[in-house]
């Protein structure tokens, strides 16, 4: 019987020699994926995506595999702080487990046709099954406008120190914002 590789060790593996073999790296991206979706055990993937990020045009690749298994259910966010490099937060609130959205099955028809992860192809045919954006809430207290008004203010200090009459490119500013700024007409309640 052969010896059975760590899984952490396979993603390491795939990395090193990511590029000689994209199908192996999909292969192991799969058994990542299928390991949180079933344990719960996230440092398999979260090493996966941090060597990733690690990589050149790679990370916005693994992020829409991810998507099609997941929807936007996780976020991700490196942390060289994490004995993996990162971690992933869930992006809804509940108590569910991780369960794998319907288009996943996507994924493993793939690898079964022996494609690569990041073939062409394959991405590209990610676009018809990947799950829509959710619309982010955007929350704006008294303390996000301080911090942006604050940023604006050392903005416009530093524009003053150049030479600008800040008041002109004020009303330069806010006229491109009323140019570009759809108004929406007033709802009709019935």
């Amino acid at each position: 019987m052969a010896r059975q590789i760590p899984l952490m060790d396979q993603v390491n593996d795939v990395w090193a020699k990511h590029k000689a073999n994209g199908h192996e790296g999909l292969k192991v991206l799969d058994k990542c994926i299928n390991r949180l979706a079933k344990s719960g055990d996230w440092d398999a993937l979260s090493r996966f995506v941090v060597l990733a990020h690690r990589s050149n045009n790679t990370a916005s690749k693994v992020k829409r595999i991810l998507r099609v298994a997941f929807g936007d259910k996780l976020k991700f966010k490196l942390d060289k702080n994490h004995a993996t490099g990162g971690r992933f937060t869930l992006g809804w609130k509940g108590d569910e487990g991780i369960a794998l959205g319907n288009s996943y099955s996507f994924i493993t028809k793939a690898i079964q046709q022996g494609l690569a992860w990041d073939d062409k192809g394959f991405l590209k045919s990610l676009n018809d099954v990947l799950p829509e954006k959710e619309k982010a809430i955007v929350v704006v207290d008294d303390k996000a406008k301080k911090a942006k008004a604050d940023r604006l203010a050392k903005f416009l200090a530093s524009l003053k120190e150049e030479g600008f009459n800040v008041g002109e490119v004020l009303a330069m500013a806010q006229a491109e914002v009323a140019k570009n700024t759809v108004a929406q007409p007033p709802r009709m309640v019935a």
